[in-house]
């Protein structure tokens, strides 16, 4: 069947059982728990008395912004399922698709939703719940996580804080240690006093080396001229040879002679037999010829040696300070080498050293960055925790108790049989979590026990009801698609429901009220929602006359 609803204004739900021409468990609850059990407003199925099987399914097709849409939930996996133009959804894709088209359902099911026959969904829980219920209502279980989330990122920021700055003071004394620690620079004098030495010995064996050429020169020179007077000494040398080798053969033939004639020898056994004829021969010539030649000959070769004796002594004295300073150069060039190895060896490690330093600086810097990083963190989780924190939702809660008491008196001054009475919910503080005491006031003087009739505890659990929703209404910024109130007015006469009519009208939105009094109802309904029910099966009527 087609129902078509305002957008605003009090729908009153009768009904009426064909049989027994009652009112009672006609399916009124049920029609309106099916509407928000489908939304994701009201209660699930196995908490609707009247449904007695958890298979029940509920379908519903609506009109939203010109367009049809079916909208079916139930207990199976994945619950929720819609189809659409152009869309099928279900699990939590169509959840998001009706939180974002229909509404919040965890603000709209707390505060739209008043069970008939029971007390008010916040004046009459318990200090606890209440505390627990408006959190969760106001969406303050946010706040209270994330303030959890904050300080337990703060510690463990503060504990990376504590780890990097013993890092931090580990780098520190590294660096402090690498700049006590510069390599010791060589002295460059002493280079430059040994490349000093070696220009010096350099010189000196440049002009070492000219007075050697000098020398060679000269000694030449001496030799080219002494060269004719060698060759004539030697030919003279020569011509005396000969002479004196002629004089020795004679000198030696006249020997043999002369030996001849003083023996004569066996030719078998060489004994001397007699004594030879005597010849005469003359050896004393030769020999004093010899002795002449001999004589001449020593006074050449002295001569020529003379000749020949050139002093070298100055050469070998420059020869021998010519290896010297070259010996010197060695030294002093292997010495440079090791001095300027040694100077490469410490640019190198001067290079190492400015490369150690420089990392030991950046890492430095950027542990430095890091601290001031996690520091500026740290704070920010901490000053939002502290923000969203315990004070921040006391004091909105607060706020919030003490709009709700405010809104819910201003109603039920309007109220006749509950004028006189007021109500103040307060904190009460019990360590980490503030629960939320309520006081009853009647003609100004605050009452203890039981002090209201039944006509004015249902007055004051409707303002109460009226004033939550009117409150998280402007504190959520958010419309609340409807409101069900089950029988709300038990109790009460026809002042009191009049005066709540128009608060009702006031407040705006939609309001499905249950009611069982006909003449009531028919006064002040613009809209209706009828069920005739036949003991076995119910059906929606919108004929005026018949609910």
């Amino acid at each position: 069947m087609e129902l078509t609803l305002p957008k605003s204004g009090v729908v009153f739900v009768r009904s009426k059982n064909t049989i027994t021409k009652t009112t009672s468990g006609c399916g009124k609850t049920s029609l309106l728990s099916m509407f928000a059990y489908a939304l994701g407003f009201g209660p699930s199925t196995k908490e609707v008395l009247s449904w007695d099987t958890e298979s029940m399914f509920v379908e519903l097709e609506v009109l939203l912004n010109s367009e049809n849409y079916t909208i079916k939930r139930d207990n199976e996996t994945p619950g929720l399922k819609i189809t659409g133009p152009n869309i099928k959804l279900q699990g939590n894709a169509a959840e998001d698709w009706l939180r974002k088209n229909v509404g919040d359902p965890k603000i709209a099911a707390a505060a739209t939703w008043r069970c008939q026959k029971t007390k008010g969904n916040f004046f009459s829980m318990v200090p606890s719940k209440k505390r627990e219920f408006l959190t969760k209502l106001l969406g303050l279980e946010v706040f209270e996580n994330e303030s959890t989330k904050a300080n337990s990122l703060g510690e463990k920021l503060a504990s990376a804080l504590s780890s990097k700055n013993a890092e931090q003071k580990e780098c520190k004394i590294n660096f402090d240690r690498l700049l006590a620690s510069v390599p010791e620079e060589p002295d460059s004098d002493a280079l430059t006093d040994l490349r000093t030495a070696l220009e010096t010995e350099n010189r000196l064996l440049d002009s070492l080396n000219k007075k050697q050429t000098r020398i060679n020169a000269e000694i030449k020179s001496i030799r080219e001229n002494n060269s004719q007077q060698e060759s004539e000494i030697n030919f003279l040398i020569e011509e005396l040879d000969r002479e004196l080798l002629n004089n020795h053969r004679l000198l030696n033939t006249a020997q043999l002679v002369r030996k001849s004639n003083l023996e004569k020898k066996c030719g078998t056994c060489g004994t001397v037999l007699k004594e030879g004829k005597n010849i005469q021969v003359d050896i004393d010539t030769p020999n004093n010829k010899i002795q002449e030649l001999t004589a001449i000959k020593n006074d050449l070769l002295k001569d020529l040696r003379s000749l020949r004796d050139i002093d070298i002594a100055a050469l070998n004295s420059v020869n021998a300070k010519i290896q010297n300073s070259n010996r010197q150069i060695s030294v002093l060039e292997q010495r440079i080498a090791r001095e300027e190895t040694r100077i490469k060896e410490y640019e190198g490690s001067v290079n190492k050293y400015f490369t150690l330093l420089e990392d030991s600086e950046k890492r430095l810097t950027n542990i430095q960055n890091d601290i001031a990083q996690l520091d500026a963190n740290r704070n920010r989780e901490k000053d939002f925790a502290e923000l969203i924190g315990k004070d921040f939702i006391s004091e909105y809660l607060n706020d919030s108790l003490s709009e709700i008491s405010t809104v819910a008196n201003q109603f039920l001054t309007r109220i006749p049989n509950a004028s006189g009475c007021s109500v103040v919910f307060e904190p009460i503080d019990k360590g980490e979590k503030r629960d939320i005491g309520t006081k009853i006031f009647v003609g100004g003087v605050e009452r203890g026990g039981d002090p209201l009739s039944g006509g004015q505890y249902s007055s004051v659990e409707l303002a109460c009801d009226l004033a939550l929703n009117v409150v998280i209404r402007s504190r959520k910024l958010c419309q609340l698609p409807w409101m069900v109130l089950d029988e709300p007015f038990e109790g009460m006469g026809i002042p009191d429901k009049e005066a709540y009519i128009e608060i009702l009208s006031e407040i705006g939105g939609l309001f499905f009220v249950v009611d069982q009094s006909r003449d009531f109802s028919e006064l002040f309904a613009t809209q209706g929602i009828g069920i005739e029910f036949d003991g076995v099966s119910a059906r929606l009527v919108t004929e005026r006359n018949n609910w």
